[in-house]
């Protein structure tokens, strides 16, 4: 017995080692060395085990990366147009665009301040009446008289929805209230070395005034001619170097206005809007030359002849006795000895002053015609 059980347990190991040899061995699939250290025994990897990571070979996705938030576009407003009325009555129209977003307001509301003692003070809000043109862009309009005379500066108020209320203001736009009289103070042939002389004395009286200047002149005095724009008076045109325009040709009469144009807005920063003939020699046919370039003719009512020569009180006298409502007054800050000129200047402003009138720019006289 003991015999025939051990030739059976032999027998049985003899068949599993039979069975052992006669199976297949695994097979392991090409991988890379960091596949195969971490590859499990007896198991082969599939192509997802021995692919490198999607982020290893591939840019991270936008959507990964935050985009910051476009900042809300600004509110855009156009400065007002202001009307000046003989009565003194004021209009002043604007127009509010809104880039980002539609006309959120119910109403537009205008705030109007006067210049007192060295600082802008608010004097008035005024509720304005609108007219809507599109859903971004409203104009509106609004009317006052005020009771006293000075400068003043407008700035209107809306409001504009592009998922939240954005309150804007339009870029103040500044103007003056004057009384009936009136009169435009102008000079011309400058810039020149009396120029400042003149601007100090007009400045000191509180008057504003328009230079005519000559593009030659304003090469040599540079500082003087920026001095008298940054002190608010008005620019003007007086050709390029002085010759009677009725007698050129139109290219001529172009080039004169045109290049003395630029010269000034380089030298003082402002656009010239009028120009006067040298001598007062002009015609129709020079007026539709300086219109095609956008400039308006200027002369005068009174004629104070100072380059003649004559003293500072005959000059004052001349501009007193001859100035009108409405009236252009000429006088002359180069081209020569003009002394007598800017001593004539703080008694032709006191006498007027004293009369009632107001001091007004070329700009400000047509506004109110």
């Amino acid at each position: 017995m003991v015999r025939r059980g051990i030739a059976a347990l032999l027998a049985l190991a003899f068949v599993a080692s039979e069975v052992a040899v006669a199976a297949p061995l695994p097979t392991v699939a090409a991988t890379t060395p960091e596949a195969s250290s971490s590859a499990t025994p007896g198991i082969v990897p599939t192509e997802a085990d021995v692919a490198e990571p999607a982020s290893a070979l591939e840019p991270p996705s936008a959507e990964a990366t935050p985009v910051p938030e476009k900042p809300k576009p600004a509110v855009k407003f156009r400065k007002p147009k202001i009307a000046i009325r003989k009565d003194r009555a004021i209009t002043l129209t604007g127009t509010l665009s809104f880039s980002g977003g539609i006309v959120a307001s119910d109403t537009v509301r205008v705030r109007i301040y006067r210049y007192q003692k060295g600082r802008w003070k608010l004097r008035w809000t005024r509720k304005a009446t609108k007219r809507r043109i599109n859903k971004r862009t409203v104009r509106w309009r609004v009317a006052f008289k005020p009771k006293m005379r000075g400068r003043f500066k407008v700035q209107a108020m809306a409001s504009s929805w592009d998922g939240r209320f954005r309150r804007g203001f339009s870029s103040p736009r500044r103007f003056r209230s004057v009384s009936a009289r009136y009169v435009a103070l102008t000079f011309d042939d400058g810039a020149w070395t009396t120029t400042d002389r003149v601007r100090r004395a007009l400045d000191r009286g509180g008057a504003k005034a328009t230079f005519f200047m000559v593009g030659q002149h304003t090469k040599s005095h540079r500082a003087a001619a920026k001095r008298v724009a940054g002190s608010g008076h008005q620019i003007a045109v007086h050709t390029m170097t002085h010759p009677m325009l009725t007698g050129l040709s139109n290219g001529a009469i172009r080039r004169q206005l045109v290049n003395c144009r630029k010269l000034l807005k380089r030298v003082t920063g402002k656009n010239a809007r009028w120009y006067r003939p040298p001598g007062g020699a002009t015609s129709s046919r020079v007026r539709r030359v300086a219109r095609s370039v956008g400039l308006r003719e200027m002369m005068w009512t009174v004629d104070t002849r100072d380059w003649t020569g004559i003293s500072a009180g005959t000059i004052r006298s001349r501009a007193v006795r001859g100035a009108r409502p409405g009236g252009v007054i000429l006088m002359h800050d180069g081209g020569g000895n003009r002394r007598p000129t800017a001593a004539a200047v703080p008694g032709i402003v006191r006498d007027l002053r004293s009369r009632g009138y107001d001091f007004v720019t070329l700009d400000e006289w047509a506004a109110l015609r």
